[in-house]
């Protein structure tokens, strides 16, 4: 079982290459991994045993440069790269290249095997692949002291990325999706984008590989919608940064943009939909409060 202070248990049924991390990150189950690689490094990924999915690892590479996946039915390079549990898989880093891993129990991402049953390049075009790196980057580079509730939501963030990089790649839309899965997805996938503009409620669907209209109907039946789930997270993050001292030079624009909104007035018609009152009057209640 991965966890806190066992990273050399679960890197030492890999290669040799990687028991070096120059990093690493426990997250309750979930380890995250930083490595450097040498032009021609070979990486092994072994078959782990079919008997008991209880401890059974998968893995999710982010590489800086292309790696080549080896053998007959993998040629083809990738800079990220799932990592099946039950097929091994040899990588060879082409150049000189930083590796950010995520290491994770199977079970947690185990409903993706019906679409998918073997190792594989995950498309590098994805919006999730961007993200995932700079947030990899930010738990690797910027370690700060755990609480039990920020690990819990740290590990959630990276079993659901990496779930819906999966989903993102399958050949073929999981089966019967179950919809209370569906919004948590949806909602880790807007939580993970909410600060940039230009992201959606339609790259929520296509992550997903769900219409837009399916996608709205599953939200529709717990009372909700895509958009309005959207707007909220992005009106928290405002909130969040309206009163926090460290942002007090941010002005209102600033803030509205570094929160996922196109303009202030936009944030404003967000807030007050929220019930909530306008983001100038919050910032100066929070001041005078100190």
């Amino acid at each position: 079982m991965i966890g806190r202070g066992n990273a050399a248990t679960v890197l030492g049924r890999l290669g040799a290459e990687w028991t070096r991390p120059i990093a690493t990150a426990p997250f309750r189950r979930v380890l995250t991994t930083h490595h450097l690689f040498d032009a021609g490094s070979r990486l092994s990924w072994p078959a782990q045993s079919a008997h008991d999915d209880s401890d059974a690892v998968a893995g999710m590479l982010f590489s800086q440069r292309p790696i080549r996946l080896l053998g007959r039915d993998r040629g083809g390079e990738a800079r990220a790269v799932f990592l099946h549990p039950r097929h091994p898989l040899q990588l060879s880093a082409t150049a000189a290249t930083s590796v950010m891993a995520v290491w994770l129990p199977w079970s947690s991402v185990r409903e993706i095997e019906p679409v998918m049953r073997a190792a594989t390049r995950v498309e590098t075009n994805s919006p999730l692949i961007r993200a995932a790196w700079s947030f990899l980057a930010s738990l690797l580079t910027e370690q700060s002291d755990p609480t039990l509730y920020s690990d819990y939501l740290v590990e959630r963030l990276l079993v659901e990325m990496v779930f819906g990089m999966l989903v993102e790649t399958a050949p073929t839309p999981l089966p019967g999706p179950n919809d209370t899965a569906m919004i948590a997805r949806a909602r880790t996938l807007m939580l993970m984008n909410r600060s940039d503009p230009s992201f959606t409620v339609q790259a929520v669907s296509k992550a997903l590989h769900l219409s837009l209209r399916q996608l709205q109907r599953v939200f529709a039946a717990a009372g909700s919608s895509p958009a309005a789930e959207l707007r909220m997270l992005r009106v928290d993050l405002a909130c969040e940064l309206i009163r926090d001292e460290d942002y007090a030079g941010m002005g209102v624009l600033d803030i509205a943009l570094h929160s996922g909104f196109r303009n202030s007035s936009g944030m404003r018609r967000a807030f007050a939909a929220a019930g909530l009152a306008t983001p100038g009057r919050m910032r100066a209640e929070g001041t005078s409060s100190r």
